[in-house]
């Protein structure tokens, strides 16, 4: 594989032409755990609200199981388990752009030991592989502000927990963020950033419909082996129904499981309260994909802080720009 060191693009990416730019990911921010009284970020059903049940399951999860769901999400990026660029294809902030196109792409951090202050101000030095997992939005520029939607964004939600480790996929994608491009403290192309309860949020805001299936799928492989609380590897744990009553799906617990004899260091000694919560998460699904009178997938509104980036190197740019 053939490796670009762009130093010209280094030279050339703060000027006022349309160029090729690149931003990385500091941060995803759960709104409903940060500011709940403000409801982020896209309206998924038509009434006019903005929707985030799978915000209002995270609050929830965090009242029985203790779990801090936005210190995982910052732990994650931390701990670079999802490090992400933005490339904005042809950007000028100068100039309104109806055929607006970039991609979230992943990347891998070449100074991983950066903490949160040295991202937030883009001192992330980055490698983009663009054989790597790329999704491209498309929308439009005006007024510095990007509103963008993609089909599904993968590879990006990863919430650890009874979620499992592997990220979950985002449909029906929107975007919206306020750029800015070398004023005050951003180096580069960031988000502006508000001040919320003292925490630093993002302007970028992220919408997707997660369908509960892929959540339930997820939690009976993270617990299909727990053999100290007696489950059945060749079973699903978890299973889910319509509830007529309920207006959702259901899931629950279909087998007898005891996790007192689990190490209390291990995931598995969880599986008691999941068990136990499992219902309520059904209860949280705000959406009805399928018109069919069951609710069976949860909104997602997220907050992004994105930053310029310090050092960049590109592998492989045969396909930059027809994103193939």
């Amino acid at each position: 594989m053939k490796k670009f060191v762009l130093l010209s693009l280094l030279l050339t990416f703060f000027s006022a032409s349309a160029e090729n730019k690149y931003s990385y990911l500091w941060g995803i921010q759960f709104p409903a755990l940060i500011t709940p009284d403000t409801p982020c970020c896209f309206d998924y059903d038509g009434d006019g609200v903005n929707d985030d049940g799978l915000g209002a399951a995270l609050a929830l999860m965090s009242e029985l199981n203790e779990n801090n769901y936005q210190q995982i999400a910052d732990r994650i990026l931390l701990d670079n388990e999802v490090v992400k660029a933005f490339h904005w294809h042809g950007l000028n902030l100068a100039q309104d752009n109806n055929n607006f196109t970039f991609q979230i792409t992943d990347a891998t951090i070449n100074n991983p030991e950066v903490g949160f202050i040295q991202r937030y101000y883009g001192y992330a030095d980055l490698t983009i592989d663009t054989a790597l997992t790329h999704n491209l939005f498309s929308g439009e520029l005006m007024n510095r502000k990007v509103t963008a939607t993609a089909p599904m964004l993968t590879n990006f939600l990863r919430m650890e927990g009874p979620f499992g480790d592997d990220a979950l996929t985002l449909y029906d994608v929107k975007f919206e963020a306020d750029l800015v491009e070398d004023e005050g403290l951003c180096q580069g192309v960031c988000t502006e950033q508000e001040l919320k309860d003292q925490t630093v949020v993002g302007s970028g805001k992220l919408g997707g419909v997660l369908p509960a299936s892929e959540v339930f799928s997820a939690m009976n492989e993270q617990y299909r082996f727990c053999a100290c609380a007696g489950v059945n590897p060749t079973q699903d744990l978890l299973t889910w129904e319509a509830n007529d009553f309920a207006g959702s799906l259901i899931a629950s617990c279909q087998q007898d499981v005891e996790a007192s004899s689990c190490s209390q260091a291990d995931y598995c000694s969880t599986l008691t309260h999941v068990c136990g919560y499992a219902p309520v998460l059904g209860l949280a699904l705000d959406l009805d994909t399928d018109q069919d009178g069951i609710n069976d997938a949860f909104s997602v509104g997220l907050r992004l802080g994105i930053s310029g980036i310090d050092e960049l190197n590109l592998l492989d740019l045969i396909f930059e720009d027809s994103f193939e």
